[in-house]
């Protein structure tokens, strides 16, 4: 579904989707929080939401991603402290979340 121009929420019934593994709603101009059925994908290996508008803090509920191998949630509105969830995401091989405005001292471990 990338670079589409959604004009309306995320459906919750995407949240649903229990088998999905792959999610990309990049170039969306989604103009949203994360939404928290998110965390009922608890099979997605690969979530890119990078150059949208995503509003307010990086939400704790990412946790429950934990097959997430792929993250991008760059190039939004996102702000506050970098989140402790993304150290317990260890299938993490890629991570991005370059241009928003985080904050803090990411933990080297």
């Amino acid at each position: 579904m990338s670079h589409n121009f959604v004009t309306s929420p995320i459906p919750p019934a995407l949240g649903q989707l229990a088998k999905l593994s792959y999610l990309d709603l990049a170039h969306c101009n989604l103009q949203v929080e994360i939404p928290i059925f998110l965390s009922n994908l608890t099979s997605l290996s690969h979530l890119n939401f990078h150059s949208n508008q995503l509003v307010n803090k990086t939400p704790p509920r990412l946790l429950n991603l934990t097959k997430l191998s792929f993250l991008d949630i760059s190039n939004n509105q996102l702000h506050g402290p970098i989140p402790n969830s993304f150290y317990i995401l260890w299938h993490l091989e890629y991570l991005n979340f370059s241009t928003n405005n985080f904050g803090g001292i990411v933990k080297l471990s």
